[in-house]
């Protein structure tokens, strides 16, 4: 819900944002992406 009392203030201009996730979730998905793909191509 929302709350009538938060302050909300506008972004500012600054510095770029970089989102990471750990590199053992990374390669487990790109591993099962790599099967999925396999699989769709497969079944066309």
């Amino acid at each position: 819900m929302l709350n009538p009392n938060e302050i909300i203030t506008k972004p500012k201009d600054g510095d770029d944002v970089y989102l990471t996730i750990d590199q053992k979730i990374q390669t487990l998905l790109e591993d099962v992406m790599t099967q999925v793909e396999k699989n769709m191509n497969q079944h066309e």
